[in-house]
């Protein structure tokens, strides 16, 4: 009686699962693109048996995000783990309660990471034409004499000539991987949206420890600084040169013209 009195004294140990690391994340990932490559192969291969390869090559988006949507579909929107969350032994919960993901946040998390990307690769060009139309217009109503109006011409022909760049989503999943390499949390912009995270659902022994990707983080993040200084500097430079000096320029170079 006294050993199990003892045994109803001493505290039970809880066991809480640790978050998964970052090469499991994207080795769990690299799994799902490839099963979700093996549905678009398939769904691929019925459609040009059934409408030919003209319209295969017509609606190859569509047929992506199809295959994008059946898998997700039949993993986390039912509440299952995908084929490679369950190869890497980790699983989704939601970032604030530790729990597994309630319906909305799946649902929410599907239609960000394929619709959402979708819908955008379609507006996107149409709404860069007609933004770019406006520009284009704007810039031709401008007044050559007055200062005012050349600093603001400058402006919008710098955004003229930056619009792919600026409506780009590319550096938000460039700074979105840069903290993922860090951090460990969050590979794609759509998890870091819904909160949701990974934990393995086993023990880690200790030399099972993961390595982190804090090198690829840094590498990255010296990248963008490159990038980011070098067009501050180019465009600082032509948002310094005064009106009259271009000019100067101007009529300088017409009198070294050489007369034929």
């Amino acid at each position: 009686m006294s050993g199990v009195n003892q045994a109803k004294d001493k505290p039970v140990l809880s066991f809480t699962y640790p978050f998964a690391t970052a090469p499991d994340i994207i080795r769990a990932h690299e799994k799902d693109v490839f099963f979700q490559g093996i549905i678009f192969d398939q769904l691929s291969s019925l459609l040009r048996r059934l409408r030919g390869a003209h319209i295969l090559h017509t609606y190859i988006s569509q047929v992506k995000t199809l295959s994008e949507l059946l898998y997700l579909g039949l993993t986390t929107f039912i509440g299952n783990q995908t084929l490679g969350e369950e190869y890497c032994n980790i699983v989704q919960i939601e970032d604030n309660t530790l729990k597994l993901p309630s319906f909305t946040k799946r649902v929410g998390y599907i239609l960000t990471s394929t619709l959402l990307p979708y819908v955008l690769k379609k507006i996107l060009p149409k709404f860069r034409t007609k933004v770019r139309a406006k520009l284009e217009s704007k810039i031709q109503q401008f007044n050559e004499d007055n200062p005012k109006d050349q600093r603001y011409k400058r402006v919008l022909s710098y955004l003229l000539e930056n619009l792919s760049a600026i409506t780009s989503p590319s550096p938000i999943h460039a700074i979105t991987l840069t903290i993922f390499y860090f951090s460990g949390a969050y590979y794609e912009l759509s998890k870091r949206i819904w909160g949701l995270r990974y934990i393995f659902t086993k023990r880690i022994a200790p030399s099972e420890a993961r390595a982190g990707y804090e090198v690829l983080g840094a590498l990255l993040l010296f990248q963008m600084s490159v990038q980011t200084w070098s067009h501050l500097n180019s465009t600082f430079q032509v948002f310094s040169l005064r009106p009259d000096s271009e000019e100067k320029i101007d009529e300088t170079s017409e009198m070294y013209v050489p007369s034929c």
